[in-house]
C-alpha cells in the first residue's frame, strides 16, 4: 500500500500527496512543534510546515520506496532547526575574501556531513526495536526521556540507558567507517 502511495507521488498525482500530507502532517508538525516550542513563532513554524511538505513535492524523486515517513522527519528536523538557527542568528560582517574561502570549505563541509547523515540514518535504520523507536523519538521528534517512557510504557531510566547504550552503539560503527572521534 505504501509503495503504491510512493510511485503515485513519485509521478506528481496530486491525491498521493493530499493523502501523505493528510497521514504525515500531525508528525511533521509534532518535529517541528517540539524543536521551536517557546522559541519560534506559530506562523514561522506553520511556514515551515508547509516549506517541508513543498521540499516532498519538489523532490519526490529522492524518495525511496519504504523510507518515506524518515525522509519527511529528517526534512522536518532540519528545516526546523535552520529556522531556529536563523531567528538566533545575530548578523555578522566578513570581507570578500573570508567569504570566498568559507564557501570553499562549507561546500565541503555539507557534502561530509550529508554522507554521514546518510549512514547514520542507515545505522539507525538497522537498529533493532524498541532502540530504533527511542532514538527516533529523542533525536528525531525531540521528545524528553519521560515522554517517550510513557508513550512505550516503559521506565524512565531504562529509556535514558538506552539512549546512552544505544549512542555508543552509533559512535563505535560510524567509527569503524571513518566518521567520529
Amino acid at each position: 500500500m505504501k509503495d503504491i502511495l510512493i510511485k503515485r507521488l513519485k509521478k506528481h498525482d496530486e491525491a498521493a500527496f493530499e493523502d501523505v500530507m493528510n497521514k504525515y502532517l500531525p508528525l511533521v508538525s509534532n518535529i517541528v512543534y517540539n524543536i521551536g516550542r517557546d522559541k519560534l513563532s506559530k506562523e514561522d513554524m506553520e511556514e515551515t510546515i508547509s516549506d517541508i511538505f513543498v521540499i516532498l513535492w519538489q523532490n519526490t524523486d529522492k524518495i525511496i520506496e519504504g523510507k518515506l515517513q524518515g525522509y519527511l522527519c529528517r526534512i522536518a528536523r532540519t528545516k526546523a532547526l535552520d529556522l531556529l538557527y536563523e531567528v538566533n542568528k545575530k548578523p555578522q560582517t566578513l570581507d570578500i575574501e573570508e567569504l570566498e574561502m568559507q564557501s570553499d570549505f562549507s561546500m565541503e563541509v555539507t557534502a561530509e556531513i550529508d554522507d554521514m547523515a546518510e549512514i547514520l540514518q542507515n545505522l539507525i535504520d538497522e537498529l533493532p526495536e524498541p532502540d530504533r523507536e527511542i532514538i527516533l523519538r529523542y533525536y528525531y521528534y525531540q521528545q524528553t526521556s519521560p515522554m517517550i517512557a510513557d508513550i512505550l510504557g516503559m521506565n524512565k531510566e531504562t529509556v535514558k540507558s538506552k539512549i546512552r547504550r544505544t549512542k555508543e552503539k552509533l559512535r563505535l560503527k560510524l567509527k569503524e567507517r571513518g566518521y567520529a572521534p
